[in-house]
């Protein structure tokens, strides 16, 4: 429709998590807590292995109409993928939505503060986020980047924003997206889409 969304809620979700996704429906993605505000909730998930689980998807997206599933298979090293296509939904459905919350599915926010208090101060050509300035690049662990990436780094070479939560107007997605489009891939997407698409996009923190 032509009437403007105040908060697009986008959630990084894991499939099983179907009892934070119901929480988030309830507290700050709900559709009438914030009235007059407006406030739109999506889900991003990938594929799950099991047939079942896919059935059980299929009747949650149809029940709430509030789920966006990418074909990429649901894992650590899929979530570039899962953020990306979060901001191309976001740019293809969301024209006429003012602020853009992407949040893991295990984050609790302040909907209410955030309308009344910050969306007017805040500055609208940044992203918003707990930065984190020039992290460094580890090559062990959960998290580790193989040695030909970053090569000779011991940091990255700008901040960003760890993904659990970030705030930027909805335009913003659209600059992010485009910027997707001429960035080498990085399956870490905190730093793929808050350090490398954003400083190709030319956004401040």
């Amino acid at each position: 429709g032509s009437s403007v969304t105040n908060v697009i809620v986008m959630v990084h979700s894991s499939i099983p998590n179907y009892h934070r996704r119901n929480s988030i429906r309830e507290t700050y993605g709900s559709k009438t807590l914030f009235l007059p505000f407006k406030i739109r909730v999506v889900f991003l998930v990938g594929r799950p292995s099991n047939r079942n689980i896919q059935a059980a998807i299929e009747s949650e997206s149809m029940k709430y109409r509030d789920m966006v599933q990418g074909d990429f298979f649901d894992s650590y090293h899929n979530l570039t993928h899962k953020a990306v296509m979060g901001l191309r939904w976001v740019t293809e459905h969301c024209q006429n939505s003012e602020w853009t919350l992407r949040v893991d599915d295990d984050v609790v926010f302040d909907m209410q503060l955030f309308l009344e208090l910050f969306a007017s101060r805040l500055n609208p050509n940044n992203i918003h986020c707990c930065t984190i300035n020039y992290p460094r690049v580890l090559r062990t662990g959960k998290w580790k980047v193989a040695r030909n990436e970053f090569h000779g780094r011991k940091r990255y070479p700008w901040s960003y924003c760890p993904g659990f939560a970030a705030v930027f107007r909805s335009e913003m997605a659209k600059r992010l997206y485009r910027a997707a489009f001429v960035s080498p891939f990085f399956w870490i997407d905190d730093i793929y889409v808050y350090g490398i698409l954003r400083h190709q996009a030319k956004i401040q923190l």
